[in-house]
């Protein structure tokens, strides 16, 4: 949980942070510093026809909706249900593991308060998406672009989609989490929790500038860590590309893909070609894109293996986890490194 460790210690009674892409607003009304932990009671405001959240569950939170003006829409399950609607004074309790949404259907502003139980991480996960919201980091539905942000997002989070089991979405969050600190990504979101101190702390425009100026150090440090993992996979693939070379049967066998030996010399090839290309350093954007695409095609022979049906299910799905978030992983790597490539830019300028 190291991403969101000291964010709700700048959080207050009474701050207000504003999502500026679904122009929600959220004021705090007590937070886990002043319960100890308890809970945390927040008043929120949703816009005329505001989308609100898509439907979601937890595991760990309960949540009560309290409506002060306006209507709240309110659904429970996967859309079999017709959703409650909330009149002011009128309340909706969510114990954990319940499907739910909430949104305004109507043509006025709706205002209610949520009280969530314990306060967990809830504080600083919506800081954390409301802040990548403010920086054109998300769609219009709040979801992060990137994989990587989306990982440190939500892995600390009690927040999980329905239609995929819990675990599996631990094991794709915590992935693209590590992924995104070996590349210093975690930084960002001490960036939204120092961001919204109040001016009268930072010092105005000169704390966001001296904000702005500790961000491009962050910047040209995921830069030196992209170049350094670049290297990493480069080595990666060689040693991989030998042992899928050499060892077809056994490989594929202890890979989960049965006895498909003439696809894991075909891999061995590609990584024997993708390895020295990383290593050498030249066009390593291109590469690296080149080693995303192998391992998509990876992720449909894992999916495709367990669609089919196979004796080591287990091992199938857990190759298909892994290899979909290298996919992203090395996607992200491959885009950094262009955008490197393109400035020309060299560790310490």
């Amino acid at each position: 949980m190291q991403e969101f460790e000291h964010a709700a210690e700048v959080v207050r009674s009474g701050d207000t942070v504003e999502n500026v892409v679904s122009g929600e607003r959220l004021t705090f009304l007590a937070t886990s510093r002043d319960t100890g932990g308890a809970y945390t009671r927040v008043r929120f405001t949703l816009p005329p026809r505001g989308a609100g959240t898509p439907p979601h569950l937890h595991t760990k939170l309960s949540e009560r909706f309290s409506v002060v003006s306006g209507r709240l829409s309110v659904a429970f399950g996967r859309g079999g249900e017709p959703p409650v609607v909330l009149a002011p004074g009128e309340s909706a309790s969510v114990p954990p593991y319940t499907v739910h949404r909430f949104w305004n259907g109507t043509d006025e502003e709706t205002v209610f308060e949520a009280e969530v139980r314990p306060s967990g991480e809830f504080e600083a996960f919506m800081r954390a998406s409301f802040g990548l919201a403010r920086d054109g980091r998300t769609n219009r539905g709040g979801v992060p672009r990137n994989p990587l942000d989306l990982g440190l997002l939500m892995q600390p989070a009690d927040v999980f989609l329905p239609g995929l089991p819990v675990p599996v979405q631990k094991a794709v969050f915590g992935a693209l989490a590590s992924a995104a600190r070996r590349l210093g990504y975690e930084t960002r979101f001490d960036r939204y929790a120092d961001s919204v101190v109040r001016e009268d702390e930072t010092g105005g425009v000169a704390g966001r500038a001296i904000l702005e100026e500790a961000h491009e150090v962050v910047l040209r440090k995921v830069d030196e860590r992209a170049r350094g993992l670049a290297v990493i996979v480069g080595w990666v693939s060689l040693g991989m590309g030998l042992a899928l070379t050499l060892a077809p049967r056994s490989s594929a066998a202890s890979l989960g893909w049965g006895d498909r030996a003439r696809l894991a010399r075909t891999v061995g090839v590609a990584d024997m070609v993708v390895g020295p290309a990383l290593l050498l350093g030249r066009d390593r954007a291109q590469w690296m894109m080149a080693r995303a695409l192998i391992n998509a095609a990876l992720s449909g022979v894992y999916a495709w293996t367990l669609a089919t049906g196979t004796p080591r299910r287990g091992r199938a799905l857990s190759g298909l986890v892994g290899m979909s978030t290298l996919t992203f992983t090395d996607y992200f790597l491959a885009r950094r490194l262009r955008s490197v490539e393109r400035t020309g830019t060299e560790p310490g300028e």
